[in-house]
């Protein structure tokens, strides 16, 4: 579509020929929905959109009176005004100011009031995707239990709070690291465009770190920008769609660079979706820069290697998209190189957990060694970064899920001395020990279960403490305790009745 603009650029563009690409470019947008989401609404909104920018290119005017239909229109229909109205109805009056204003400055206009539209439209449904809530929710229901951290000290302003594996800026840092950290991802981005080799589900602490101005490329990525800066001043006048394709990509990805705001993973290919329809029309600028009589009917050598290029980059995408069809499969195929990713290994072995209580059609034998490799990818993330608490304690209830009573002990046992204050680390080690029938550290994780959280149900853990070392006496004594902080609760009670008529026994 930027080449068929290209070839345009002057906007002598007949009717038929932009109905007919306005069709085309709809027809193929269906099919993608008809086969990805069945949401019929999307199909409507399609049509909308190709109508509007058929009647604005027909006849401005006649899109303005569209756009007023449709806010009338959305009104009744849905009882709300809808935004996207309004975008049309603002983009066809600016596109007629841009009709009278000939020259570079009605093109600005237009294109910095499209770029703003942009990013407030898809502001909400980004914020929703970054802000999802914390992955460790997913362990299977046998399981399962809220494990946030309450350590966390950053988070974004939809009020998720973000982990250092998430995000190293969430730790204090200089300023030169905050510049540093922002052009480093500015530069996995243009990475990522031109070669898009190694696509991460998720990236995040190790796999992107915090880093200052002396790495080198820190320097590389602003040496890049600010090359592509000066390219769109100096063809401003000359190739405009050069700068148009420019301002463009820089003005989405710079919302995604961590200087804006603390992103989840630091990097996420989904964020560049927006810039890069302006760097493919960059590089289609360049390409007739580079050959103005560009002609794919009778391709020579420039032709020749951009069409290699794109069947590469076809190739690509539809293994890419292959790859996509569960997230176990997509997960598998990354966690190869995503090693050093705390988040991804926990993401990872979160998706194993729940697909091996999901799946019941799996051998004994397999179903353990899903465990295992979930169990490698916790232990992975814990490694990577020591303090991720999530992990750490959805570990110890994948090991205790598993029956690994032994690393079930040693993880809650760490992730009590990480965070004394979370309760259900205590909870679930003293389960391990009554499995084993550890009287004695139960006794001693109920009795510090008691100094952190003084209820009533923890003065009946180190009831049942004291008696299975039978010890009824002082399982009584603790009672009494209890009692007289919480005096009439039923559960106190009643363990009271039942040791006095077992001591009265002997």
């Amino acid at each position: 579509f930027s080449f068929y603009l290209l070839k345009n650029r002057k906007c002598k563009v007949q009717s038929k020929q932009m109905l007919f690409s306005w069709m085309a470019l709809t027809i193929v947008s269906l099919t993608i929905f008809l086969i990805e989401s069945h949401e019929y609404i999307h199909f409507l909104l399609l049509l909308n959109i190709a109508l509007f920018f058929w009647l604005l290119f027909k006849k401005p005017l006649w899109a303005v009176i569209y756009s007023l239909i449709t806010i009338v229109v959305t009104l009744v229909l849905f009882g709300e005004i809808k935004f996207y109205p309004f975008v049309f109805l603002a983009f066809s009056v600016l596109y007629l100011i841009k009709l009278k204003i000939k020259n570079w400055i009605g093109y600005f206009i237009v294109l910095t009031f499209s770029i703003l539209v942009a990013f407030f439209s898809f502001e909400t449904y980004q914020y929703k995707l970054i802000g999802e809530p914390a992955a460790t929710t997913e362990l299977p229901a046998e399981i399962q239990k809220s494990t946030t951290s309450p350590e966390q000290k950053s988070f974004l302003k939809e009020g998720r709070k973000l982990e250092f594996a998430e995000n190293t800026l969430v730790a204090p840092h200089t300023t030169q690291e905050t510049i540093g950290t922002g052009a480093a991802t500015l530069g996995e981005y243009i990475r990522l465009m031109v070669f898009p080799n190694e696509l991460s589900f998720y990236y995040g602490f190790a796999r992107m770190d915090t880093v200052s101005l002396s790495n080198p490329f820190v320097w590389i990525s602003l040496f890049i920008h600010l090359g592509l800066i000066f390219l769109a001043i100096w063809q401003l006048r000359k190739r405009p769609i050069i700068s148009f394709g420019i301002l463009w990509y820089l003005l989405s990805i710079i919302l995604f660079s961590n200087w804006v705001e603390l992103v989840a993973g630091m990097v996420a290919e989904r964020l560049i979706f927006i810039a890069s329809a302006g760097f493919c029309i960059f590089i289609a600028g360049l390409v007739f820069w580079i050959k103005p009589n560009f002609l794919t009917k009778k391709p020579f050598l420039a032709e020749g290697l951009v069409g290699l290029i794109l069947i590469a980059f076809a190739f690509k995408t539809i293994h890419r998209n292959s790859l996509w069809k569960d997230p176990i499969t997509l997960m598998g195929h990354d966690i190869k190189h995503l090693q050093n990713s705390a988040q991804a290994n926990n993401l990872y072995a979160l998706r194993l957990m729940e697909y091996s209580t999901q799946m019941t059609d799996l051998q004994p034998q397999e179903r353990n060694e899903i465990h295992k490799n979930a169990l490698h990818h916790f232990s992975n993330a814990v490694e990577i970064d020591s303090l991720f608490f999530n992990a750490l304690f959805d570990k110890g209830r994948a090991a205790q899920f598993m029956g690994d009573t032994l690393t079930a002990i040693e993880t809650f046992k760490v992730a009590i001395q990480r965070q004394p204050g979370f309760l259900d680390s205590y909870q679930y080690l003293l389960m391990e020990y009554e499995k084993m029938e550890d009287w004695e550290n139960y006794l001693q994780t109920a009795k510090k279960l008691v100094s952190v959280n003084d209820i009533p149900s923890n003065y009946d853990f180190i009831s049942k403490g004291f008696f299975m070392q039978n010890q009824p006496d002082s399982s009584l004594l603790y009672i009494n305790q209890g009692l007289t902080k919480f005096p009439g609760e039923p559960s106190l009670i009643d363990r009271k009745n039942y040791l006095e008529n077992v001591i009265s026994s002997k």
